[in-house]
């Protein structure tokens, strides 16, 4: 997950950052909505998780909702086992016709 710094510029639909290997058994993750902007705009974050043998992705928390209003707040989701697999990702998804700019810090595992 080329988390560090990472900054994601989508005008709609889900974006994934690169999967990396869960540090720990949790983690707390990260980002920084820099801008967002849009009619209604809406950022939604899931952690995503599965075991290398795995083809599908289960969803281990999500992030509430980062509207217009919350944008330049950082959001923050803490995460522990058993919601964790080998490997972690995370899926942001932003409403229709929104734009936003955010930068991922990397987790700090636990």
């Amino acid at each position: 997950m080329a988390m560090i710094g990472e900054v994601i510029h989508q005008s709609e639909g889900a974006v994934y950052t690169t999967p990396i290997p869960r540090g720990g058994d949790g983690g707390r993750f990260r980002l920084d909505v820099l801008a967002l902007e849009g009619t209604t705009p809406s950022l939604s974050c899931d952690v995503e998780t599965r075991n290398i043998n795995e083809t599908s992705w289960t969803t281990a928390g999500s992030f509430t909702a980062i509207t217009g209003e919350s944008s330049g707040t950082p959001a923050e989701k803490d995460i522990t086992t058993p919601g964790l697999r080998e490997i972690v990702r995370l899926k942001l998804t932003l409403t229709a016709g929104s734009l936003a700019r955010v930068r991922i810090l990397p987790p700090a595992w636990h």
